[in-house]
This record gives structure tokens, sequence and C-alpha cells, in this order.
């Protein structure tokens, strides 16, 4: 799953990580899900489900671009 910042935002610098960077708005990571589409790392997952963090993020998926405002 590919995570696009359209706002800036202070996160894990990857889910690999335990780093906090500012995510520049325009920038892009990879990180991972499951079947689902669940982010499979607990701070983007928590990130991911809060309503009012969908203006920070354009979510897209291998079969199909989810966009989240």
């Amino acid at each position: 799953m590919q995570i696009k910042f359209l706002k800036d935002f202070y996160g894990l610098k990857s889910e690999n990580s335990n780093k906090f960077i500012t995510h520049k708005a325009g920038s892009s990571i990879n990180i991972s899900a499951d079947e689902n589409g669940v982010p499979t790392n607990s701070f983007w997952y928590e990130q991911l489900r809060f309503e009012e963090n969908k203006e920070y993020f354009d979510i897209q998926t291998p079969s199909t671009t989810k966009k989240s405002k």
C-alpha cells in the first residue's frame, strides 16, 4: 500500500523505523498491508483509521485507488 501525503504530516519515517519526521505534502511512502488493505504497522493503522486524519492522505493499493479527503 502506498500513502501519498496531501498535507505536511509528522509521522514515522518508515514502517520499520522508530524515528519520526515531517512528511512533506506530495511525498509518499510504502507500507505493508494485509489482503484487506489494513496496515500491518500499528502506528499507520491508528493514523489511517481516524476520520480527522483523512485529509492528510491519499491511500493507494496495487489493485485499486482509494482517495481519502
